[in-house]
């Protein structure tokens, strides 16, 4: 009697008809193994299916409802010829040509699939190499990160980033509210790029729908003075003050800063005596100048408007 049963399930997602590769007798080695209590191995295989990062669903059929699922990010490698009751199912949307050609993938030993997330925004690419006693499939994965539609892609170096632009009145607080909305919070500038994009993108918002009458311009980005930074006579000189080091910024993608640069004079942190001072980062919108200035985080109207903010978020 052959050791292995090999099948194709066909799981119904939001995006497209993922296949689930079924086969019996392997184990898997997941460095974070998520467990979950479903009543049937099909509700294991279909909670995988429908999950944007899930790449392999694993049981035992002894007891079929104490499901595991593993990221495609955790998985390490499948063990072919397990002597336990152990049933797996590996997530693909389509098998390259040899694959499928083959009556079980799991028999080859080389396993090329993708699958994309619910958005379609990150593609999936893996494949797998056999060891050398040919029993252990060896497991190896890429994502690709794309951004939605009216957002800008930029590579950073902790992963890839979208931006967006958006002309629209409103505080600091409320700018990064309109950006949560979008699952997005007030874009960082990590490159000069970033910032030219910002700028220019800007700008012609602003040539397109000038204020009544036009003047020059800014945008919110993401910095908010820390608390500790905000004394009248040491805002810029405190250990852990200067410059932008005395901002919290809520980009976590954001590592280098080099998009910005303070206007001349800035940071000056002015304001009344008594009341709210210049605390939130703008970026002004004239004519080839990109610098950043410390504003009041209430500012909406005065001779230099704050008339729109940019939005940031992981890609995929």
């Amino acid at each position: 009697m052959m050791w292995w049963i090999s099948l194709l399930c066909f799981i119904p997602t939001n995006n497209a008809l993922n296949t689930m590769i079924i086969h019996h007798g392997a184990l898997m080695t997941c460095i974070d193994t998520e467990f979950a209590q479903k009543e049937t191995w099909k509700d294991c295989v279909t909670s995988c299916a429908q999950n944007d990062t899930c790449v392999i669903a694993q049981a035992n059929l002894t007891t079929p409802n104490e499901c595991q699922l593993c990221s495609i990010q955790n998985l390490m490698h499948i063990q072919k010829r397990f002597r336990g009751n152990m049933i797996i199912a590996l997530k693909t949307v389509s098998l390259d040509p040899i694959t499928e050609s083959m009556c079980t993938p799991f028999e080859l030993g080389t396993i090329n699939g993708h699958f994309n997330n619910t958005s379609n925004l990150t593609q999936y690419e893996y494949s797998t190499q056999l060891s050398e006693d040919g029993n252990v499939l060896n497991f190896s994965y890429s994502a690709m990160k794309s951004c939605p539609p009216q957002w800008e892609h930029f590579d950073r170096a902790r992963g890839s980033w979208c931006i967006k632009v958006i002309r629209q009145d409103g505080t600091h607080v409320e700018a990064s509210k309109a950006c949560n909305e979008y699952n997005a919070a007030l874009t960082g500038l990590e490159t000069e790029n970033e910032t030219y994009h910002i700028w220019k993108t800007a700008y012609s918002l602003v040539e397109r729908y000038p204020s009544q009458p036009k003047i020059t311009e800014r945008i919110w980005i993401d910095g908010v003075r820390k608390v500790t930074c905000q004394e009248k006579l040491t805002f810029n000189t405190k250990e852990g003050c200067v410059s932008f080091d005395g901002f919290d910024f809520e980009d976590k993608f954001l590592l280098e800063k080099q998009g910005y640069t303070w206007e001349q004079h800035n940071p000056d942190r002015l304001g009344p005596d008594s009341g709210p001072h210049q605390d939130c980062l703008a970026l002004w919108i004239t004519a080839n100048n990109r610098t950043i200035d410390d504003e009041m985080c209430s500012k909406v109207l005065d001779d230099a408007p704050v008339k729109g903010f940019a939005c940031g978020k992981e890609a995929g």
